[in-house]
């Protein structure tokens, strides 16, 4: 029978006093100055993971939390939030993945806490501030509100990265709108990448720049093109969004019809 992973059982929370824990030996010497502090302000919110120690003096020993049992020493906190598992090592190695894992950044929501701090009359200084989160790291996650609906919803699902978010968020209104069109999505069942992001990049680009370059000696009709091209976008996007793209092809028109004038008189 295959050994599992997960334990046989996980104990309620409960506190310990640091000297009930064996100290780890990789116990880091640098503790992160943020970790500290919010420790500092706050305490552990989130419990470490520990295990009884096989041999004497029975003691217990960190599963995962390695680095917030440094801090916790460093500070001078003698009791600790805990955890305490029935697990093999191997269980323990599983439990660490799935900590980590359930501990990753979900930016989606952080995204959601900064909207309602800020609704609430809070500056991003002072929301780094007293969450001791670096300036940063807020301002960046805040341009993601640049996101139109379709790509904000797809961020928001997982449909698209965040890599790629923040690629598509750093363009205009505008510009989402063209890209979104160029990658031709219909429905809510589509992933972006950032190679699709490109390609539609390029390919907007070129329709959109066509007019302004040189014009060669045929006609160039892109007045129809550009007409059907609206009426598709339109189709497929959020309603919220028409004025936005009304006044990109707006643009987009009166190039096209200067091109084919231009390019006419030429002939």
């Amino acid at each position: 029978m295959e050994q599992s992973l997960f334990p046989d059982k996980v104990k309620v929370h409960t506190s310990m006093a640091m000297l009930s824990i064996i100290q780890p030996p990789d116990i880091p010497q640098d503790v992160p100055a943020d970790l500290l502090r919010n420790i500092e302000a706050v305490g552990i919110i989130q419990p470490l993971l520990v295990r009884l120690a096989i041999a004497p003096p029975y003691s217990y020993v960190i599963v995962d939390g390695v680095r917030r049992y440094a801090a916790a020493k460093r500070l001078g906190i003698d009791v600790v939030p805990t955890c305490v598992v029935e697990s093999s090592p191997a269980g323990e190695d599983g439990l660490t993945l799935i900590a980590n894992n359930q501990r990753s950044a979900n930016l989606v929501c952080e995204l959601y806490a900064v909207e309602r701090l800020v609704s609430k009359g809070f500056s991003l200084e002072r929301i780094a501030r007293e969450t001791f989160l670096p300036l940063g790291k807020i301002k960046q996650l805040v341009k993601l509100q640049r996101l139109i609906p379709e790509f904000r919803k797809a961020w928001e699902e997982g449909r698209v990265k965040t890599g790629v978010a923040r690629r598509i968020s750093s363009m205009s209104q505008s510009r989402q709108l063209a890209l979104l069109a160029c990658l031709g999505v219909t429905g809510d069942d589509w992933r972006v990448r950032h190679q699709d992001v490109a390609e539609a990049i390029l390919a907007s680009r070129s329709a959109v720049s066509v007019p302004a370059l040189d014009i060669p000696m045929q006609r160039i009709d892109l007045v129809p093109e550009v007409g059907l091209f609206h009426k598709r976008v339109l189709a497929i996007a959020n309603p919220a969004t028409h004025a936005a793209w009304n006044r990109h092809f707006d643009a987009m028109m009166k190039l096209a019809e200067k091109a084919n004038k231009e390019t006419q008189g030429g002939i």
